[in-house]
């Protein structure tokens, strides 16, 4: 099943160029003040997301490793049921 995560390069904006974008002003157009304030709350949701991002990247580095170790463990444990009931390991 192919993995249906955006990647890092289908992001089209960082916190920099929400925090920068600038508009134009037109007759009866949006209180700028107010877009800027709106945009310094999205500014702060995405820092928000990337650390749940990074944080979630390394919760699953580790739980990787973890169950890498947990292979070997029951490996060697299937290894040593083999000897001790046939003698020898069957592998």
């Amino acid at each position: 099943m192919k993995d249906q995560r955006p990647s890092a390069k289908q992001v089209m904006l960082t916190n920099y160029d929400i925090h920068n974008k600038d508009f134009s002003t037109a007759f009866n157009g949006y209180n700028k003040d107010e877009v800027n304030d709106f945009l310094d709350k999205i500014v702060k949701d995405y820092e928000a997301y990337n650390k749940i991002i990074r944080d979630l990247e390394n919760e699953i580095k580790q739980l990787k490793k973890a169950s890498r170790s947990d292979q070997l463990g029951l490996e060697e444990r299937v290894r040593n049921l083999e000897i001790h009931c046939w003698g020898m390991s069957r592998g």
